[in-house]
């Protein structure tokens, strides 16, 4: 969800939540995420900045477990098509980092994808 922030900048305040419930012949996990932040949209991409949170269940072999971090996290995105709204060609990048050093979660994590 995106709320727009007033002015002549591009920018908004953003939240998203998910839930993923995989099953694979190894594994089971039940994982809910949660994203906020704020975002600016320039020529060059967007660029968004907030706080995320992972909580949920897993199994892997026989081996139960669970898991909660909270992370900031920074992603970056740009996109290139010859229409916005029916691509034919273009292309897409997106980056993102996030570090979870153990505070106020049971989990220590550092990522960049």
């Amino acid at each position: 969800y995106q709320i727009p922030i007033p002015g002549e900048e591009r920018r908004s305040w953003s939240a998203s939540l998910g839930y993923r419930d995989e099953e694979s012949d190894t594994s089971t996990q039940k994982i809910t995420t949660i994203f906020v932040g704020r975002q600016r949209e320039t020529t060059e991409g967007t660029l968004a900045v907030g706080i995320g949170a992972q909580s949920g269940d897993f199994e892997v072999g026989d081996l139960p477990g669970s898991s909660t971090l909270w992370y900031p996290e920074i992603r970056f995105t740009r996109r290139q098509a010859d229409d916005l709204l029916a691509p034919r060609e273009g292309w897409s990048l997106q980056a993102e980092a996030r570090v979870a050093p153990g505070l106020g979660g049971d989990v220590k994590l550092a990522q960049l994808r």
